[in-house]
């Protein structure tokens, strides 16, 4: 290396301090000096970088890397040790001496780096094959690598492995199909399916789509005449297309089901938290006479709720009426809340019956650690 590079001479007192500081030893000087701060800074940087995907993959690159991001220098240091050259100007801290700091690790670990990192393997390409159970085609063919476009049929609970970054547990009945587009995906035409993944894969019901972004996920597709599916999120992000319109696009956090149920031509959707998932409550035999008996009795609650509210907010706090109004207001919130519950009760509210409790629930119970999966 040229070593004619001028130079800007570092004080005595800071090279001291540095050569103290990097062999284990604490110096005052260096917590008070912003030069030796900054190099210690720029010398921690390249240390914690060696383990970067850079170093990895391609470490003179990442060595080339180091470099450009030094300040300009017309040639580097001697990567020899602490450079302080003499000069007869007044004495101002180098950067030399940081490039010099930072090209003196770099003969150890770019070498270190070569020999620990060349045996990591890039994920594999697409090539679904069962890991374990048992699957059929349309014509009731066991298979083992799985093609595209090819509707496949779960025997018994299956494991297929997409590449070395996804894995899926089928449930017995599931059928299914497999895609590579831009990304791994999954048609899922009908059952319960579990998903490991650690890459984006997008997964295709019949009235959504929802792409996993990594982490641990249930997606379920109800195989009956009204189309309902399903999607829970145990770890990892999740977004779902609505009627798979990109405009339409839904974020899904941990511990966050999606639920979509068609029925007769009407869609109904939702997001829940998966805590709040409560079984659906046995219907009460009931005319239709009750039910709307009921429905005026809610809305007439409702209506005289709100009005004594309105009174309320009206009066001052020193008001005498007060005490009356708010006893009026908690006896006709308990009775608008029972009128409801009945109406619930009779089927009178279309929403809570709405919910594929049975889908979500077996999601919730059935999910086993991923690392057993292939046992």
């Amino acid at each position: 290396m040229d070593t004619t590079a001028q130079q800007e001479e570092l004080p005595p007192e800071c090279a001291a301090a540095l050569e103290a500081a990097l062999d284990g030893g604490a110096e005052d000087h260096v917590h008070q000096c912003p030069r030796c701060q900054s190099i210690l800074a720029l010398s921690a940087e390249f240390e914690s970088a060696v383990a970067s995907e850079l170093s990895a993959r391609n470490p003179s690159a990442f060595s080339a890397a180091v470099l450009a991001r030094l300040p300009k220098a017309s040639a580097p240091a001697a990567a020899k040790g602490f450079v302080v050259v003499a000069a007869p100007t007044p004495r101002r801290w180098t950067w030399g001496l940081a490039a010099a700091v930072v090209l003196l690790a770099l003969s150890a670990v770019i070498g270190f780096a070569s020999g620990i990192f060349q045996k990591q393997v890039p994920a594999s390409a697409f090539a679904p094959n069962v890991a374990r159970g048992r699957l059929t085609d349309a014509q009731g063919k066991s298979a083992q690598k799985l093609e595209t476009g090819t509707r496949y049929t779960a025997r018994e609970q299956s494991v297929v492995a997409l590449n070395d970054a996804t894995l899926l547990k089928l449930e017995t009945g599931t059928k299914f199909e497999v895609s590579s587009d831009e990304n791994p995906g999954v048609r899922l035409a009908a059952g319960d399916m579990y998903a490991s993944t650690a890459a984006p894969l997008r997964v295709s019901l019949r009235n959504f789509e929802t792409d996993l972004h990594g982490g641990e996920y249930f997606v379920a597709q109800e195989d009956a005449l009204g189309m309902q599916g399903v999607v829970i999120v145990f770890s990892g992000q999740a977004h779902v297309r609505v009627n798979r319109n990109a405009d339409l696009l839904l974020p899904l956090n941990p511990g966050q089901v999606y639920y979509s149920v068609e029925e007769n031509g009407e869609m109904f959707a939702d997001t829940v938290a998966a805590s709040e998932v409560k079984p659906p409550k046995d219907l009460v035999a009931a005319t239709d006479d009750e039910k709307r008996l009921y429905a005026d009795r809610v809305k007439g609650f409702e209506a005289e709720l709100a009005e004594v509210r309105t009174q309320l907010a009206r009066l001052p706090e020193s008001a005498q009426q007060r005490s009356e109004l708010q006893k009026r207001a908690g006896l006709i919130e308990k009775y608008l809340h029972d009128h409801r519950q009945r109406l619930e009760a009779m089927g009178g509210v279309d929403h809570p019956r709405k919910l594929p409790y049975e889908q979500i629930q077996r999601g919730l119970m059935g999910r086993t650690d991923p690392a057993t999966w292939r046992m």
